[in-house]
């Protein structure tokens, strides 16, 4: 019995340190194979991979970056993410899910600025402030907009707002 258990608790083992990578290749022939991008640590197929797999679990503050860069890159990213997963069954539910998440993120994005804002009176420096100010956003500028009114927020805070607003 000893021996059993053994055999296969060494089985186990070796299976969970086996590279998935072939054994999702081989488990599900009619997926593009993407071993190709990810082994030439492109980060826009990487981005692309990990988007797709992580798209039915939203987490704001895990996945912020990779909704950033997706929204501002996305003329770059969709048709890889496309050319990568297209022949998938579930592509379309997937896509539609990471565009229902990107939404969620901005308005997370919205309102991560707007406490920020109100707690500390400072918003610049973040990736938040970054993405939204490259984003154009408007209901973020009408915030920005009010802090430089505002007599409580510094007078350096209120110059990279400007300059910030200057941008937009």
């Amino acid at each position: 019995m000893k021996r059993i258990i053994l055999t296969l608790t060494m089985l186990v083992t070796i299976a969970a340190c086996s590279d998935t990578k072939h054994v999702e290749t081989a488990a599900a022939p009619d997926i593009v194979d993407t071993t190709s991008d990810m082994s030439s640590e492109d980060p826009d197929a990487t981005l692309a991979t990990e988007l797709f797999e992580g798209s039915d679990n939203y987490r704001y503050v895990a996945q912020r970056k990779m909704y950033i860069r997706w929204d501002l890159e996305k003329e770059t990213l969709r048709p890889l993410f496309s050319k990568m997963f297209s022949q998938h069954d579930q592509y379309k539910k997937r896509l539609r899910m990471i565009e229902d998440n990107q939404l969620k993120f901005l308005e997370d994005a919205r309102k991560e600025m707007t406490a920020t804002a109100r707690q500390y009176g400072s918003v610049s420096g973040t990736p938040e402030f970054e993405y939204l100010v490259a984003k154009k956003d408007a209901a973020f500028r009408s915030l920005m907009e009010e802090m430089v009114e505002d007599e409580n927020v510094s007078e350096e805070e209120k110059d990279s707002l400007r300059k910030a607003l200057e941008s937009m």
